[in-house]
């Protein structure tokens, strides 16, 4: 990882990778196959980022997902707008059994 990027974009992007890591370690070809199941891989491997980021941030903070403001929560952890869609959903639909998920 590239010093030249803030941590907390390293912290995302780490996260990003160890999702690629353990969710899809037996699907290299599939994801050099076509553009469409890279898309999907990468969307994947953020989706579980950014999950793994909202149950850190609650662990923490101890504030219920409601109580996140999802810009101020996306700018700390350094999160693209490009996922805001996303993260509104992952805060929205968290519970402590969507942990693992």
């Amino acid at each position: 990882m590239s010093n030249r990027y803030p941590e907390r974009v390293q912290n995302f992007a780490t996260l990003h990778e160890i999702e690629h890591i353990t969710k899809q370690h037996d699907q290299s070809v599939l994801y050099t196959a076509t553009v469409q199941a890279r898309m999907e891989m990468e969307a994947e491997a953020n989706n579980g980022a950014i999950r793994q980021l909202v149950q850190d941030y609650v662990d923490i903070t101890g504030l219920e997902p409601e109580e996140l403001n999802y810009i101020t929560f996306m700018k700390q952890n350094g999160i693209s707008f490009d996922y805001v869609e996303k993260v509104k959903e992952v805060i929205g639909s968290y519970s402590p059994t969507s942990k693992t998920n």
